[in-house]
């Protein structure tokens, strides 16, 4: 990554390297005087990267959780970014559905806004667990996105699985 910004620094909310998200702080060429210096980056800017207290890198450090949210740190069935949506520091268990409305609901713990649908989780349904579609943030009545959960209703048969993808910041 060449940073040709005239010796400026920008600010960024994440900086990922190999699918891995680095730590927060001043990141720059070798010999750049950054706090965090990388042969993958060249030129003379910087850049500041500011992971917000809320943010996955420092709910999974406070927490003993592998920084790839791709992860299942604890071995449980469950992706450690959908663990950090849900606020499960522990075991996490994934909704079934409840038989009578045929709605799956996905607790959030309150670590990611319901207005950042789409951005930072989305439900994904499918009809045969091989091809999944995003549902769309707005339009779909079967959809309910609250502050403190996140639902969907299977109507038919088809699609009978829904699933949560989440992208942690």
């Amino acid at each position: 990554m060449n940073l040709n910004t005239s010796a400026a620094t920008d600010t960024i909310r994440s900086l990922y390297i190999d699918n891995v998200q680095q730590a927060s702080g001043v990141w720059g060429a070798l010999g750049s005087g950054a706090a965090h210096e990388s042969a993958l980056i060249t030129g003379s800017g910087k850049l500041n990267v500011l992971i917000g207290a809320a943010g996955y890198a420092t709910w999974a450090g406070a927490n003993g959780i592998s920084p790839n949210p791709s992860d299942d740190t604890n071995n449980d069935g469950v992706a450690n970014g959908v663990a950090y949506f849900m606020n499960a520091t522990g075991l996490a268990t994934n909704p079934g559905i409840n038989g009578t409305t045929k709605q799956v609901t996905w607790p959030n713990g309150g670590k990611i806004n319901s207005d950042q649908y789409g951005t930072q989780f989305v439900v994904q349904i499918s009809s045969n667990l091989q091809t999944w579609t995003d549902v769309p943030a707005t339009g779909d009545p079967n959809l309910s996105n609250l502050s403190g959960s996140v639902s969907y209703t299977l109507t038919g048969a088809s699609p009978s699985f829904a699933r949560l993808k989440v992208t942690p910041n």
